[in-house]
């Protein structure tokens, strides 16, 4: 895999070069063993990513934040329950207007 800078990776491309599935993060980072400098540049490159992807998830209450996440985290870890949580708003707020 070639890139250009190691703090221009996102997580898929991390994990594609580290020979991760997404899935298995981020279990597996802790079984990770004899890489190389630039491996252990990546790793960390992903864990900063990991903790961006949740912290930015986490400060979500609004569809609007929730959709802005979506957009820009295009390959985080909480996409699904993001989307989820849309869903939800969206219908609540379908509800909240009929009863008005």
């Amino acid at each position: 895999m070639q890139f250009k800078n190691i703090d221009s990776l996102s997580i898929a491309e991390c994990c594609e070069h580290l020979n991760i599935k997404r899935e298995d993060l981020p279990k597996v980072l802790r079984d990770l063993k004899e890489l190389s400098e630039t491996e252990n540049l990546i790793v960390s490159r992903l864990i900063f990513l990991l903790n961006e992807d949740r912290t930015n998830f986490m400060s979500c209450s609004t569809i609007e934040q929730y959709e802005r996440y979506l957009a820009l985290w295009t390959d985080g870890l909480h996409r699904g329950k993001a989307a989820q949580r849309v869903a939800q708003l969206k219908a609540q707020a379908e509800e909240l207007a009929f009863y008005k």
